[in-house]
């Protein structure tokens, strides 16, 4: 669920609403789908948004905060021009919200049917979702059959050690990292159908789990 809080020019006042979908329609254009009673202020006199999403754990992230030039109602719908500072920021150059507004829904392997490129955008959303967690699984399972690419397995792995839309690195490195970041120990992960696909970087993968004393079973 996003949070969504609007600011008067002196800070003043705020009104906050809920939503659960959010569609970037144009680079400088949103569109906040929100309840009807939601609506019922005058939102003219405000002038900056605030925007966070909650996950699963029930944990806020910032997505991002900016002022903006146009504010109106379109049925159940608040539609807002951003600032053009913004318009080439990673949230809206990419679309996220797409796939923000997925991760809402909590349902597993949402990314499996995507591209490839999708699936990079599914990890680099995935740490405006879920990138505050401090609670994993010991013992994962994943199925080689699923896994044809190196984003497969970053989407793959993510979610089978923490969640839906956890993030847990959008590459190698970040990967490598989030090992340290997140304290991540005691690892056990049996890796079925292993040698179903080969890929890029799957000796690289295998590395960085074996660097990081993860116990890794091949099935």
């Amino acid at each position: 669920m996003y949070l969504i809080n609007f600011f008067t020019h002196t800070n003043d006042e705020i009104y906050s609403i809920k939503s659960n979908e959010i569609f970037c329609k144009q680079q400088q254009i949103l569109q906040i789908k929100t309840k009807a009673k939601a609506l019922q202020i005058n939102l003219q006199a405000f002038d900056r948004v605030e925007i966070f999403v909650e996950n699963y754990l029930r944990k806020l992230s910032k997505i991002f905060v900016s002022s903006f030039q146009k504010i109106l109602i379109n049925g159940d719908c608040i539609v807002i021009t951003i600032d053009e500072c913004l318009a080439f920021d990673e949230v809206f150059e990419n679309n996220l919200f797409y796939y923000i507004n997925t991760m809402i829904t909590k349902q597993k392997f949402s990314w499996l049917n995507y591209s490839d490129k999708e699936k990079f955008l599914w990890l680099r959303s995935s740490y405006f979702y879920c990138r505050n967690h401090c609670h994993y699984n010991h013992f994962l399972e994943i199925d080689g059959k699923n896994i044809q690419t190196k984003n497969d397995f970053l989407c793959y792995f993510a979610e089978s050690l923490i969640g839906i839309g956890a993030y847990f690195g959008s590459d190698l490195d970040g990967f490598d990292e989030c090992f340290d970041i997140y304290k991540i120990k005691d690892i056990h992960l049996k890796w079925h159908n292993f040698e179903c696909n080969d890929f890029c970087y799957k000796n690289d993968i295998v590395d960085i789990l074996t660097s990081r004393n993860v116990k890794l079973t091949i099935g």
